[in-house]
């Protein structure tokens, strides 16, 4: 959950061959500058997974997942979150994990 700079402020460091990185990269006002880190983590050999409505950048992408085309930016959020969200939970259920029930947390806080 790094926008493109913090990204390349520290966590890019991790980066090993393969390493998967979930891009979400709608067009708008920051995929000029998404599209350079897009490049940035290809030369670093990552496996992208990229969320975007721009054709050239979805070719670039091990996994692209599509956006609607023409959708407006203001909802741009909504519907690139929502498709972070599914890929987690299918992530999670393919790992045998139960994504309501999250190992080490709890999903309940209580208040004193």
């Amino acid at each position: 959950p790094y926008s493109s700079a913090d990204f390349r402020h520290g966590p890019i460091a991790m980066l090993d061959p393969g390493f998967p990185v979930f891009v979400i990269s709608p067009l708008g006002a920051i995929h000029g500058d998404m599209d350079e880190l897009v490049s940035t983590l290809a030369t670093k050999s990552a496996e992208l997974l990229i969320v975007s409505d721009d054709p050239a950048l979805l070719d670039r992408a091990h996994l692209p997942l599509p956006l609607p085309a023409g959708l407006a930016e203001w909802l741009t959020p909504l519907v690139t979150v929502l498709a972070g969200q599914l890929f987690s939970v299918a992530l999670a259920q393919e790992k045998g994990l139960d994504p309501d029930r999250p190992e080490g947390l709890t999903k309940v806080t209580e208040t004193w």
